[in-house]
């Protein structure tokens, strides 16, 4: 699976508060198979923020460098979630997308994880949706939709 939406990176907003808090989220998100995890910190002129986008490009690049040494099967993204706000397309404008692509997070299908609990609401949504829809929907809206956001390929049809 792919979770486009979460607060995993450290000490940036609500979410994880230390580089360990991190680590654990990831640990159990590759546990229940999601295998890319975009880090959508959020971005809002009205909502205080604990860190520059400078800081949380380097705190990115921290939280790579750990999972790489420690040999994890997991990959990162860098994003953003804009909260909604009058000045939103100057927010836009100034990168907060996902993953460097055409596409932005309001508010989507995802596990939204602040933490270890909210992590596991991504396997337990993707169940629901695979006993109510069957495996090539649910597989289509955890997995296809979201990579072909990351590649920036996604079309809306």
């Amino acid at each position: 699976m792919i979770d486009i939406h979460t607060h995993i990176l450290f000490d940036v907003d609500d979410g994880a508060h230390s580089i360990e808090d991190s680590i654990n989220m990831l640990t159990s998100a590759s546990c229940i198979g999601i295998k890319h995890v975009v880090l959508t910190p959020h971005v809002s002129k009205y909502r205080p923020s604990k860190c520059s986008k400078d800081m949380m490009i380097k705190r990115y690049d921290q939280l790579k460098a750990v999972i790489n040494e420690r040999g994890m099967d997991i990959e990162l993204y860098l994003g953003a979630e804009i909260d909604e706000h009058d000045d939103l397309i100057e927010t836009v404008k100034s990168g907060a997308n996902i993953h460097q692509s055409k596409y932005v997070l309001i508010d989507i299908v995802s596990s939204d994880a602040h933490d270890i609990n909210t992590i596991l609401s991504m396997k337990k949504a993707y169940d629901v949706v695979l006993k109510k829809k069957g495996k090539t929907y649910a597989d289509r809206v955890f997995v296809d939709f979201p990579k072909q956001i990351l590649e920036n390929k996604y079309q809306i049809n």
